[in-house]
């Protein structure tokens, strides 16, 4: 949505916000763009980088024998650690990666650059999450990189022609034209909507979320006012509040009915095209898989809650400080802590009390 929004703006810097948005969904410390240069490519440049590293934008490294270069000779993702180690000349890059992971991207079928995401301590590592998600913006990658390509071609095309008018409406061809392309991609629900509550235009992921079909799209059987439970109502007037005042809508949740009298969560966000109009753009991730993974998660974790209530051994949980974090009933037995007495105490405590119990046991005062 971030870069969606930044290409409709032509003032934005769409690989600055790109580099932005993958530092926020990685959690990490740097993150950014490496791109060949257009001199035979002999060369990686970074356009733009988010976090730590921010003041290196406009570095880079060569194509023969660098961590960008090594991604796309072996066509894949590569996770280095402390890579300065092998590429030397890093070394002068601070603050020092302790893990980089590297993503490549292609247009057309032919690799252009790589995205990256840095930790610069080792306060967490990179895992197959952040992996699955990193490659999944290589799609967004690549439509950033053309969309730069394009406004950058546009540009030169005014100052050689001195028609601005033109150029401009060029852009704005060019832009609907890769929307459209995001739209058609359906990496993520797109809709199409006015402020009374019709849907004009929707791609196929968001109809597959509620399992309309086209038809029902184009004589008009599905609008967004209808397919809203009524308890979602009121945050809905919020978002319409914010999307007159403001022309767009932070993302939140909520459900859409689906055809089949089903719900299907949602997480929902967006614009319109104009400030002051009545018709925008807004973006629908379906929560179900995840919805269905946290209540598969909730019934595991109590499942063997149960379970380990019901042993008739004592079962306890400790921190990395031996701070008890879980204390079940037989420990209670065993030990005559509660279970609220003993949680947050350090488990030395509990058993040199347990030991002088024993003794005052066996060896009663006269």
């Amino acid at each position: 949505m971030a870069l969606a929004t930044a290409m409709v703006d032509p003032k934005s810097n769409i690989l600055q916000t790109f580099a932005e948005t993958i530092l926020e969904i990685t959690l990490s410390d740097s993150a950014g763009l490496s791109l060949l240069t257009k001199d035979g490519g002999n060369r990686f440049y970074w356009p733009a980088i988010a976090g730590e590293w921010k003041p290196h934008a406009g570095g880079g490294t060569p194509r023969n024998f660098g961590p960008d270069g090594d991604v796309l000779d072996r066509d894949c993702t590569l996770l280095f650690r402390c890579f300065e180690r092998r590429y030397t000349y890093l070394q002068a890059v601070a603050p020092a990666a302790e893990e980089c992971l590297m993503v490549p991207f292609y247009v057309a079928g032919k690799a252009v650059g790589t995205i990256w995401t840095i930790m610069h301590s080792d306060r967490r590592g990179f895992d197959a999450e952040d992996e699955r998600v990193l490659t999944a913006l290589g799609q967004f990658a690549a439509l950033a990189y053309q969309t730069v390509d394009s406004i950058q071609d546009l540009r030169a095309e005014i100052t050689a022609r001195g028609k601005a008018e033109t150029a401009l409406r060029e852009l704005t061809k060019g832009l609907e034209a890769k929307i459209r392309r995001l739209v058609e991609s359906n990496v993520i629900g797109i809709v199409i909507f006015n402020l009374e509550g019709a849907v004009s235009d929707a791609n196929d992921a968001f109809l597959q979320m509620v399992q309309y079909s086209r038809e029902d799209l184009v004589t008009g059987r599905v609008r967004w006012t209808d397919l809203t439970p009524a308890e979602w109502s009121d945050r809905d007037q919020l978002a319409l509040a914010e999307l007159r005042e403001t022309g767009l809508f932070q993302a939140y949740e909520k459900e859409y009915f689906r055809k089949d009298g089903g719900r299907a969560p949602v997480l929902l966000g967006g614009a319109l095209f104009e400030k002051a109009g009545s018709e925008g753009v807004a973006f629908v991730l379906d929560l179900s898989e995840q919805k269905q993974a946290v209540e598969t998660l909730r019934r595991v974790e109590q499942q063997a809650r149960s379970i380990v209530e019901s042993a008739l051994d004592a079962v306890i949980a400790m921190d990395a400080d031996g701070v008890i974090t879980y204390w079940n009933k037989e420990a209670e037995e065993i030990f005559g802590w509660t279970r609220l007495e003993a949680l947050g105490r350090r488990m030395s405590e509990t058993i040199v009390s347990f030991r002088q119990a024993c003794v005052t046991a066996a060896n009663p005062p006269c």
